[in-house]
């Protein structure tokens, strides 16, 4: 009579005496796990950090231009006009975005990829609690990114002076039919021969007013141009060139390697013991006929 097989776990050479499970893992599991299978972790993680590193320095280094623009906010500075009339940042980055500003742009240097190349190049930053854009061109040579950003800037400015000068012409124009308005509801209360009694009366008196600062305003409007903002830092020719996103590539492959070197080393270790759990059974049927074979043949 054949003795029953022993568990698996003691004929599995160099495993622990059998054991009941843990259901919780622990850090110091974690790194038993890296520390037993450090070889094949390492191997994967240089191969990958190799790998990355060398397609980072296939892509080609880039040159940055920087300009910075203060946006000057716009307001009503007569007295009748309380509420200002002023611009926020999104807008002035939307107009940075158009046709009228980056395409023309792209346009008149030509530039790469035309539209769609100046866009991926160019980075903004809007600075908190400022006024201030950043204006940042990455170009594959210093003068094409000093070029892109100047004529940039300076279509910027051209486009949001152009669009205050409308607006202000068109304020005027209001507020001079308004005025005309007003003047003309005071001559035919002057004509009618009933000065002395509308002196008093409280409406015409705030047509008065009302006409004392439309013609305030209108002076200021005449008087003031609009500024579309000014350039605080001119953008200078790069010297030196980078490698866009170089360390999130580092620490993207050390990740990736790190993740494929403990999945290679558990798999590893799973067709292990998979293996010795298949050549269990065969060296027991082994010992089986031969203890036999012993008892048969004294």
């Amino acid at each position: 009579m054949t003795a029953p097989s022993p568990p698996l776990e003691h004929l599995h050479r160099g495993s622990a005496p059998p054991r009941q499970k843990s259901k919780n893992l622990y850090f110091s599991d974690y790194v038993q796990f890296v520390r037993a299978h450090w070889r094949i972790i390492g191997s994967v993680f240089l191969v990958c950090l190799v790998g990355g590193t060398a397609a980072q320095f296939i892509v080609p280094a880039k040159f940055k231009a920087r300009t910075d623009i203060v946006v000057v906010a716009t307001t009503n500075l007569s007295t009748a006009g309380k509420d200002p009339q002023d611009v926020s940042i999104d807008s002035a980055v939307q107009v940075l975005l158009s046709d009228q500003v980056l395409g023309q742009t792209a346009r008149d240097l030509n530039y790469p990829g035309r539209s769609s190349g100046l866009l991926e190049d160019l980075s903004i930053s809007p600075l908190i609690n400022s006024r201030i854009l950043q204006l940042n061109v990455s170009a594959q040579t210093p003068q094409q990114a000093l070029s892109a950003v100047s004529v940039l800037a300076r279509n910027f400015m051209d486009a949001r002076q152009k669009s205050m000068n409308i607006a202000q012409e068109a304020r005027i124009q209001a507020i001079r039919a308004q005025l005309n308005a007003v003047t003309a509801s005071l001559d035919v209360s002057t004509a009618s021969g009933q000065l002395q009694e509308v002196s008093f009366d409280g409406s015409n008196r705030a047509l008065t007013q009302l006409q004392s600062d439309l013609q305030a305003e209108l002076i200021s409007l005449s008087v003031i141009e609009p500024a579309a903002g000014y350039i605080v830092h001119a953008g200078t020719l790069p010297t030196s060139s980078t490698r866009p996103g170089f360390v999130i590539s580092l620490a993207s492959s050390a990740a990736v390697g790190m993740l494929l070197g403990c999945l290679a080393a558990y798999a590893s270790r799973f067709h292990r013991t998979h293996a010795a759990a298949h050549l269990v059974p065969r060296s027991n049927r082994r010992k089986d006929l031969r203890a036999k074979f012993t008892s048969g043949h004294p």
